[in-house]
């Protein structure tokens, strides 16, 4: 379902983001729980579905209208694009209900019920008709049921993602700052210590740095006791590595040889140490 209000607005995001063969859609579906906001990118081949955090006690159809979908910037070339949700400042009303062993209750515990998440967003809660009612549970123990009307407070925001094709398959990216460009939305990727570095090789979500020649003798020096075989660069990743050598948990990571995954390859000639970019991992669908 698309507002109308809400059309002009989209039918011009679109006809930028057809410039990288991406199609974007905000949706909602009223089966859903808590009335999700949706943000649908899809091309010939791929389909990515995530939910954009924006939950309301209104109905889908008015909470839609708090919504605002901006591409920023489109490069045509790299195909790729960066496009941002807004959301509008707005109140949440819902009724928690939790039960105790104590008649007090406890403001964190009507939270912690609360149906939905707001991330780091920074919203303010308020509580209006709070009652305990003393009940028997079906062992015959005293409890207590306790229900407040909890008010929510949220400020407006929003979320920026860059999105598009890294080689032949889709990926999108969620930044964990402002940014108005494509330019500064690589550098708001890149960890600190490596903007304006040479020779940094990019595979998906990953940097790799070469060693300086102090890493290198390290890892010599230690190679039989730490480096391993056919490894994947971290946990539940499709990225895996021919030697990678990591002297604690904690350590740094470094890897050579062919680096492998479903969508990505390189070779590395060298040891090279390992860099995850800075993007705001998804909670559910991966984000590529």
């Amino acid at each position: 379902m698309t507002h109308p209000k809400h059309l002009e607005k989209i039918v011009s995001a679109q006809k930028r983001l057809s410039r990288i063969g991406i199609t974007a859609v905000i949706h909602y579906n009223i089966d859903l729980p808590d009335n999700v906001i949706l943000l649908n990118l899809n091309e010939s081949r791929n389909k990515l579905n995530f939910e954009v955090p924006v939950c309301t006690n209104d109905s889908a159809r008015e909470l839609f209208k708090t919504v605002n979908l901006f591409v920023l910037s489109v490069s045509s070339k790299k195909r790729q694009a960066l496009i941002s949700i807004e959301e509008q400042k707005r109140t949440i009303k819902r009724t928690v209900t939790y039960t105790s062993l104590n008649n007090r209750s406890l403001d964190y515990k009507f939270i912690e019920k609360f149906p939905i998440q707001f991330g780091d967003i920074d919203v303010k809660f308020s509580y209006q008709a709070v009652t305990s009612i003393e009940t028997t549970n079906s062992n015959g123990n005293k409890e207590y049921e306790h229900t407040a009307t909890v008010v929510v407070d949220v400020p407006a925001s929003s979320n920026f993602f860059l999105i598009g094709y890294d080689e032949k398959h889709m990926f999108i990216s969620m930044l964990r700052k402002p940014v108005r460009n494509l330019k500064e939305a690589y550098s708001a990727l890149m960890p600190k210590g490596l903007i304006g570095k040479k020779n940094i090789v990019r595979q998906g979500e990953f940097f790799f740095v070469p060693a300086t020649s102090g890493e290198i003798k390290m890892i010599s020096a230690h190679a039989r006791k730490h480096v391993l075989e056919s490894a994947p660069l971290e946990e539940d990743s499709d990225h895996y590595v021919k030697l990678s050598y990591r002297k604690t948990k904690n350590s740094p990571l470094y890897v050579t040889g062919p680096v492998k995954s479903e969508r990505h390859y390189s070779f590395l000639k060298t040891w090279h140490r390992v860099y995850r970019n800075l993007e705001i991992e998804n909670q559910g669908d991966n984000w590529d």
